[in-house]
């Protein structure tokens, strides 16, 4: 009696096992299969939208330097280096491009210069604020902030930005903090470049 109890506990023992490592099998093979977890909607879309306020730079200026023959080629507006090739877009609904015109530039920022995807030549300069006529605007990501305040000295992608009690901050899709992405206005004069308006453009990371 007491044999046959034994054997049937055995019995029962490695069927509990074998059950227990088919389960497991199982599951491993259903993870192998489905394949890497995809990131939502949500995140692949905020994280895009981050990458192309990255990249995307906009510039207003003077026209002081243009290739000798044709478009093609480095020009240089309100003293940066913008290189123009068959891909950029000329519009010049108002005045044709050349030296001395004021210039919109839309385009990608790569070090030092910007690869042009479209300038727009602009009314007559002279109508015009001095303001107007002299600023920049890009995209990036702020990197510090003063300590107190919004006053101060904040850095934007690698970028010194002056923000003063004149500079408007506009904060409509998200609060400004430390890793926001934001798009600064301002005017470039040497190496300072002094904001008159700083918007959030989407969620911090």
């Amino acid at each position: 009696m007491n044999e046959q109890i034994v054997g049937r506990t055995q019995f029962v023992t490695r069927n509990f096992k074998k059950n227990i490592l088919i389960l497991s099998a199982l599951m491993l093979g259903c993870s192998l299969f489905s394949g890497p977890v995809q990131a939502s909607g949500d995140e692949r879309s905020e994280y895009e939208g981050r990458e192309r306020y990255r990249e995307e730079s906009k510039l207003y200026g003077v026209i002081e330097k243009m290739p000798e023959n044709g478009l093609n080629g480095t020009w240089i507006i309100n003293g940066k280096t913008v290189v123009v090739s068959d891909r950029t877009r000329i519009k010049e609904k108002y005045d044709r491009a050349a030296l001395g015109r004021y210039v919109e530039v839309e385009g990608v920022r790569n070090g030092d210069s910007i690869t042009a995807y479209e300038i727009e030549v602009e009314r007559n300069r002279e109508n015009r604020s001095d303001d107007r006529r002299s600023s920049a605007k890009f995209y990036g990501t702020v990197e510090t902030l003063p300590q107190a305040g919004f006053n101060g000295v904040w850095k934007i992608d690698g970028r010194e930005v002056v923000v003063t009690r004149n500079t408007r901050i506009k904060e409509e899709y998200s609060r400004l903090a430390v890793g926001s992405i934001v798009e600064v206005e301002g005017r470039l004069s040497g190496n300072t470049f002094t904001a008159y308006e700083i918007e959030v453009k989407n969620r911090r990371r």
